[in-house]
């Protein structure tokens, strides 16, 4: 026989804009770990269904639970929902809502609704149980702790302007600019010195580059000294005149 509906409705009072707090509680994979919710498994099928659903399947206490899943809204950054119809599980059907009203103040007014219906005696004992007492309580820490990562998480520019620098600031960081410069400089400079000497081709140092003319030179005046000393051994042509023979 079919059984009654249960419906909850949690508000929260959130400091943070709806904008902001978007990312966080529409990431469903996200709210399932904040709340304790058995890693789930989706079936990947051999064709597409249709309207975007998806079959999914979890395990509590050993019991199996499966489900299709469809998204009914998604209007960011206003409200968002979905709804799923079990297949397996004591649960036969559940619808959550959540919408973002901003506050004039930039917070949020943020309404969680959720819908279910039990398939079996246990879901009708279990259900207010485990969604209406164990699950109330980590729904709102859940959002708090969502709200708390949205301000934290708000970009430097929005929280901070840039502050100016004063004129002796600004004096001091051109100076360290100019010398940073000049050492840039310096680095640059070396470094060409160092390249130019790797290109230049290899010569020898000067004083050894003129010893091999000195020795040369040196052989040259010896070579002659000894052909000056052979030709002052060679015998003198003869003086006929004199000897009256001419």
């Amino acid at each position: 026989m079919p059984y009654r509906e249960f419906h909850y409705r949690w508000v929260y009072d959130l400091k943070s804009t709806p904008e902001k707090l978007w990312p966080f509680v529409a990431d469903t994979n996200r709210f399932n770990r904040d709340t304790s919710v058995p890693a789930v498994q989706v079936e990947r099928p051999k064709r597409r269904l249709r309207n975007a659903r998806r079959r999914v399947r979890l395990s509590i206490f050993g019991m199996p639970v499966e489900w299709e899943e469809q998204p009914v809204e998604w209007v960011r950054p206003s409200r968002f929902g979905v709804k799923r119809s079990y297949s397996k599980g004591p649960i036969a059907e559940m619808t959550a809502l959540a919408e973002f009203t901003p506050r004039p103040d930039g917070g949020t007014n943020f309404t969680y609704d959720l819908a279910v219906r039990p398939k079996s005696l246990l879901g009708l004992v279990a259900i207010p149980l485990q969604v209406g007492i164990i699950g109330s309580r980590r729904f709102r820490r859940a959002f708090q702790k969502y709200d708390d990562l949205a301000l934290v998480e708000a970009p430097a520019a929005e929280l901070q302007p840039a502050a100016a620098l004063s004129g002796a600031a600004s004096s001091r960081v051109a100076s360290i600019r100019e010398r940073l410069l000049a050492d840039v400089d310096a680095d640059d400079a070396a470094d060409d010195a160092v390249i130019e000497a790797r290109q230049a081709p290899l010569q020898r140092p000067a004083e050894f580059q003129g010893e091999p003319l000195h020795r040369n030179e040196r052989e040259r005046e010896d070579r002659k000294r000894r052909n000056d000393q052979q030709e002052s051994h060679w015998p003198q042509p003869l003086d006929l005149s004199s000897s009256g023979m001419a």
